[in-house]
């Protein structure tokens, strides 16, 4: 019974998931070269920062890009792990990116799954701004987690490439 309603729970997840993210471009910061003169007015509220304790993210890819996408996220987290910078070991130790086991559809997006416990109050889970700007709002030098732009820039293209779309859940615990 329980192992049922975990697999439908998880079903409509992914479902929810395969929806096409409008604002996908906008939310994945561009490098500092593409950063826009001009700013909003009101600039929206970042959908990938979180203030709830666990937060899963899930992401559509291109099933002919999934290699792309997985090498994209390993250089992301080794870097991470590999940083000096104030709050990003923690931010990449608070990560862990999971496929879904069966394989896609015909025609379908590989499902993966960005769990996150404990997610940063101060830093912003959306790529870019954690390959080019550490995790902060968006300025116009770099000041990312590679010591040279050419290498975000490179992770930043596998996934850029890849994404379908990018779905994030803040998560609050019932019970358990």
């Amino acid at each position: 019974m329980r192992r049922s309603f975990v697999t439908v729970g998880f079903a409509v997840l992914v479902g929810a998931s395969i929806v096409q993210a409008q604002s996908q471009q906008q939310a994945q910061a561009a490098p500092p070269a593409q950063q826009q003169a001009a700013a909003p007015a009101q600039a929206a509220a970042d959908p990938l920062k979180f203030t709830t304790d666990t937060a899963a993210i899930f992401f559509s890819v291109n099933p002919d890009k999934t290699a792309d996408f997985e090498a994209g996220y390993k250089a992301m987290f080794a870097a991470l792990a590999a940083s000096t910078k104030p709050g990003m070991k923690e931010l990449g130790a608070s990560m862990a990116l999971h496929k879904l086991a069966a394989p896609p559809q015909p025609g379908q997006p590989a499902i993966y799954v960005m769990w996150i416990a404990n997610p940063s109050k101060d830093f912003s889970y959306v790529y870019g701004k954690i390959l080019y700007y550490s995790g902060k709002e968006p300025g116009d030098k770099y000041d990312g987690i590679f010591e040279k732009q050419e290498d975000a820039t490179a992770a930043y293209t596998k996934l850029k490439d890849s994404i379908v779309s990018i779905n994030p859940f803040p998560l609050t615990k019932i019970v358990g």
